[in-house]
């Protein structure tokens, strides 16, 4: 046995007759090889047994074996440190730990750099092959998330004989030429699915779990997922709650618990696993997991759609014991324009339409006033929406609604204050610096003049507290005159209105702006108000 591939010899047997025999054979080991085109070597080399007999079976298939050339290494074979893995054009890892993976690390780092495509699944921690001393970083170059190659996932999750045959033409079509023009069928789902029910007021949780049902194939063959707050809850007049086998549960109303705790309580009998997440009490005694010290609790807290979507892998994996990939939390990834609203965060608005469908459940009166609100870009953390926050809170109060964007809206054509072409704003806020196009200033007044609406400016002073503000007999410092005062006004702001100055906060030394309250508040929406109705 040659690079884990059998080399059989048998003697006074003729060449054809070998050839014959060759195609017929499947290792009891490692390996399965054909008469394929060079460049068409896929190694797998596995850590668990779970589709290790499918794809043994699969790779034998004369099929298979004419277009690919197929190296398997199980659980329990040796790869040396120094495997020559740029032989491969597809590498697939599964389930290894960081010190196996390692010892092959410059290897696989060779063979990606040499064109192998490289997948790895299932492997915790995800390592760093170009630097030992970091604990995490990505074996892959191929993403299974992406909508590109999302199907190997699907099939390799599934398992089968026909899933992973058809698995191995997905791969052939897209790294090695091979069935370029053969239609390969959806995975069959042979895996029961795990059903798990959220009940949760946390809206942007919602958001993006219903996200990822709708555009998640991979998720939703592997799991029936429900996804409702707690008045629809306890709308639904819920009694049987038995057959699923997760329930997480969060920041649920004392009016609501009662109207289906019975239902959660016999679930709980009859084995559902049930967690309670945030601030929500258990009063009646639903829970049995202890979601205080798991790990599970971090996809909430950070929310958003990559976490939502490893908070259902995680759950089938850890309380199920499902074989599919998960990734531990991360941080919310808050792009850099959209629109905004408090009551939403961490969730941004692609445009005014999915906003304002939001928005008809949050406030919004199609009759009363709209303010657009304009900052450069958007935030990462809550701290740094403090002043944005209180002036979207005060004109809310006021009657008015509130289209909190970005200086995109005078620099591309996006419907953030427009919908169908419409304008929908009647009165804007500049929060921004400089220019509200710093690149093309006359383009950003043409944006504008499309609005036809007043703008005002609002003052972030850079170099004063709003305590220091206050003592001052000089007002604006004279260094926020050029980017706050007199760039704007080319741009067309009309009037100017000092909102807040800067402050750090004690705890963790973050700088953002503190509004100067209640002064500025009245002045906003009088003003404001008063542009509109001229």
């Amino acid at each position: 046995m040659m690079d884990g591939r059998f080399e059989i010899k048998i003697p006074g047997v003729s060449m054809m007759v070998m050839l014959a025999m060759l195609a017929l054979v499947m290792t009891t080991a490692t390996a399965a090889t054909a008469a394929a085109a060079p460049g068409n070597e896929i190694v797998f080399v596995l850590g668990t047994d779970v589709n290790k007999d499918a794809l043994q079976n699969a790779a034998s298939n004369d099929t298979i074996a004419s277009g690919l050339n197929i190296t398997i290494y199980s659980m329990n074979d040796t790869v040396a440190q120094d495997f020559n893995f740029p032989d491969y054009q597809v590498i697939f890892i599964e389930s290894q730990d960081k010190s196996m993976v390692m010892q092959w690390g410059a290897n696989i780092i060779a063979a990606r750099e040499s064109g192998s495509e490289v997948i790895g699944y299932n492997l915790y921690p995800a390592t760093d092959l170009s630097n030992a001393t970091l604990p995490n970083i990505t074996l892959s170059n191929i993403d299974l998330r992406s909508s590109e190659y999302t199907d190997i996932e699907r099939y390799w999750v599934q398992g089968g004989d026909t899933n992973m045959e058809n698995m191995l033409k997905f791969m052939g079509q897209k790294f090695c030429d091979a069935w370029a023009n053969e239609t390969i069928p959806e995975p069959e789902l042979l895996r029961s699915k795990i059903n798990i029910t959220y009940i949760l007021n946390y809206e942007t949780d919602n958001y993006y779990l219903i996200k990822v049902l709708g555009e998640r194939s991979v998720i939703t063959d592997r799991f029936t997922v429900t996804v409702m707050d707690g008045a629809e809850a306890a709308a639904a007049n819920l009694t049987a709650l038995s057959d699923v086998d997760v329930i997480m549960l969060g920041m649920i109303g004392a009016n609501q618990f009662p109207e289906f705790k019975d239902a959660l309580l016999a679930a709980k009998d009859n084995g559902t696993q049930i967690g309670l997440i945030g601030n929500s009490v258990d009063t009646y005694g639903v829970s049995n997991l202890d979601m205080e010290n798991s790990i599970l609790t971090d996809y909430h807290k950070n929310g958003g759609y990559t976490n939502m979507e490893n908070w259902i892998r995680c759950i089938g994996a850890t309380l199920e014991d499902a074989y599919i990939e998960y990734s531990p939390a991360v941080p919310p990834s808050i792009p850099d324009h959209g629109i905004y609203h408090p009551d939403a965060f961490p969730m941004i608005f692609e445009n005014s339409t999915e906003y304002l469908v939001w928005y008809a459940d949050h406030g919004y009166n199609a009759s009363a006033p709209t303010i657009g609100i304009i900052t450069n870009k958007l935030a990462k953390d809550k701290i740094y929406y403090t002043t944005d926050n209180a002036i979207i809170r005060d004109l809310e109060s006021k009657g008015c609604n509130v289209i909190y964007t970005t200086s995109k809206v005078c620099s591309q054509d996006v419907d953030y204050f427009t919908r169908d072409k419409n304008v929908l704003v009647d009165s804007i806020i500049s929060l921004n610096a400089f220019y509200l196009n710093y690149g093309d200033q006359e383009q950003g007044v043409e944006y504008l003049k499309n609005y036809n609406v007043p703008v005002l400016k609002g003052v972030l002073d850079h170099y004063n507290t709003p305590d220091e503000y206050n003592a001052s007999q000089r007002g604006l410092d004279l260094m926020s005159i050029p980017f706050q005062v007199t760039q704007p006004e080319i741009d067309g702001c009309i009037d100017y209105i000092w909102i807040a100055g800067q402050v750090k906060d004690p705890a963790t030394e973050q700088s953002y702006y503190e509004p100067l309250m209640p002064r500025w508040t009245g002045c906003v929406t009088v003003r404001s108000h008063g542009q509109i109705l001229e």
